[in-house]
């Protein structure tokens, strides 16, 4: 989390890392990933595998994960299997105090 001063000392703004600070997404992507690989007809991802490729982004999903996908298939099946995880998404039970703080 970082913040910035305005001229009378007092925050003008703030800004959060989402993942891991006000929400734990961790299990649905692992989830996500694998359902992605599923539609396409790829090998199932490891928990072992998918640490090590954890938050790199889709395009390098995209190589190290689903060869002869493109970006988009991917971002759509990422969207299609978010969709069903996003319940599973647990929020911080810290972040509602927090934010009420800096209020």
């Amino acid at each position: 989390m970082t913040g910035r001063l305005g001229a009378a000392g007092a925050v003008r703004a703030v800004l959060f890392d989402l993942d891991g600070v006000l929400i734990d997404s961790y299990h649905a992507w692992f989830a996500v990933v694998n359902d992605a690989a599923r539609q396409f007809g790829s090998p199932e991802v490891t928990l072992e595998r998918f640490q090590s490729v954890w938050g790199q982004g889709i395009g390098a999903d995209v190589k190290n994960l689903y060869p002869g996908r493109t970006h988009r298939d991917v971002e759509e099946a990422y969207e299609r299997a978010m969709a069903k995880q996003a319940g599973t998404i647990v929020v911080n039970p810290e972040a509602a105090a927090t934010l009420d703080d800096l209020r």
